[in-house]
């Protein structure tokens, strides 16, 4: 339970009762005065507190057993929060630069965001306040309707689940670097203009099939993806299929070129140039949809096996709002030293990214949407010796139900490359 209560000094605070025991929960900034309004499962209470010398006053979150967090506002002075789900999610109302307008706001871990940037266009609605968010993201409000100021109504606001529609280019087969690889055309339920981005290299590799990922994001963050095989030059028989790094981005001259391994170590599949599903690699395919496997990789003497776990949950069924613990290891199992190696983790657009802590190197992620969710981890991982390990422990939060794909790549200097997918489902 949380609410407030009166101090002696006439000031009152925010407080959370449990198991028969209030606890203070104290203000910002040495503000008097603090209300806690909602609270969640995992015992987060959001609210509001004034700010030294209360002249303002800023919307709280009280996570459990830490001190007060100041959401911010949208501009102005005020702000205040009424609801928060399992997932963390705030929402409440808060005031313009200058205090001129009132607008209801998402708060998703990050900075606040004024909720009717977020609507789809020509509704003719302007969401004041937000009172309530339920745990699939449901939430309700009141807005302004037109230029009326009378005409205040009650609103439920549905979040957008629906992915954009892609369709790929042909596939291309050319003696010489294709001019253009196309253009892949993406439609969606509400975006007028979802975002089109792929991951070819630039040059593409010579005499080898390359697999050009495109992907479509609209501005809920949904996304969606098509496959393009690319040939250029005469592969040689059994040649790999080569994937780029599976980051979506618009081709660069700096993105590098993944050539084919030129000694695979182990046997692997030949792939099919006519059948994008079946790429082929240099090496065994990994772990696709479980939670364990091994990816042998190698190049130069160096042999890189790739090996994902699901240390948290044990089974690979989320709740929603809860926690997610990915280990990686990569040994390197062969005679020379692998040099530069890169591991690239494509996060699923149902996550967010919390950390990840590599053994050696260091990681970093790119790519994140406006909703916080998804994104491109990206991890240095120095040189690795003969007989050696490393490993990198990715945590994240299952943050919207349905299937939760985690795809990942492993690679280094001379090319040789691995991925492993992860496919998981939150309820």
């Amino acid at each position: 339970m949380t609410g407030y209560s009166s101090l002696p000094n006439g000031k009152q605070h925010a407080f959370i009762w449990q198991s028969g025991v209030m606890t203070d929960l104290g203000t910002l900034q040495a503000g008097g005065f603090s209300e806690g309004h909602s609270i969640n499962g995992n015992g987060d209470v959001v609210g509001y507190s004034t700010l030294n010398g209360d002249a303002g006053q800023h919307a709280a979150l009280w996570r459990y057993g830490q001190a007060p967090l100041d959401l911010g506002t949208l501009g102005g002075t005020f702000s205040e929060a009424f609801a928060i789900n399992a997932a963390g999610q705030v929402v409440g109302t808060a005031t313009t630069r200058g205090d001129q307008l009132k607008r209801a706001f998402l708060w998703d871990g990050g900075a606040m965001i004024d909720l009717n940037t977020l609507l789809a266009p020509g509704n003719g609605l302007t969401v004041e306040d937000a009172f309530s968010i339920s745990d699939t993201g449901l939430i309700a409000g009141a807005a302004r309707l037109g230029r009326l100021p009378t005409q205040y109504h009650a609103v439920v606001l549905t979040p957008d689940r629906t992915a954009p529609q892609i369709a790929c280019p042909r596939a291309i087969t050319t003696a010489a670097q294709p001019a253009s690889l196309g253009t892949a055309v993406a439609t969606d339920n509400l975006d007028p203009a979802p975002v089109v981005t792929n991951n070819s290299p630039k040059p593409l590799a010579v005499d080898a099939i390359t697999l050009v990922t495109w992907t479509a994001t609209d501005g809920a963050g949904n996304r969606a993806q098509c496959t393009q095989l690319v040939t250029v030059g005469t592969p040689p028989p059994g040649s790999p299929t080569i994937q780029p790094p599976s980051t979506p981005q618009n081709p660069t001259p700096e993105t590098p070129v993944l050539p084919p391994a030129k000694d695979p170590g182990t046997p692997g599949s030949p792939g099919n140039p006519s059948n994008p599903s079946n790429p082929g690699t240099p090496a065994s395919p990994g772990n696709t949809g479980d939670s364990s496997g091994a990816n042998p990789i190698a190049a130069s003497g160096a042999r890189l096996v790739l090996e994902s776990q699901l240390l948290k949950p044990a089974a690979k069924k989320l709740r929603l709002g809860a926690k997610l613990l990915l280990q990686l290891r990569i040994a390197n199992e062969g005679t020379g030293t692998a040099q530069s190696i890169a591991f690239q983790n494509e996060l699923s657009s149902r996550l967010r990214f919390r950390k990840a802590q590599p053994s050696q190197g260091s990681c970093s992620l790119t790519n994140q949407p406006k909703s916080k969710l998804g994104g491109t981890l990206t991890c240095d991982l120095g040189d690795l010796a003969a007989g050696e390990a490393l490993q990198v422990e990715i945590t994240a939060q299952a943050r919207k139900r349905g299937a939760a794909i985690n795809s990942g790549v492993v690679s280094m200097a001379s090319g040789a490359s691995g991925t492993t997918a992860l496919q998981l489902k939150v309820r």
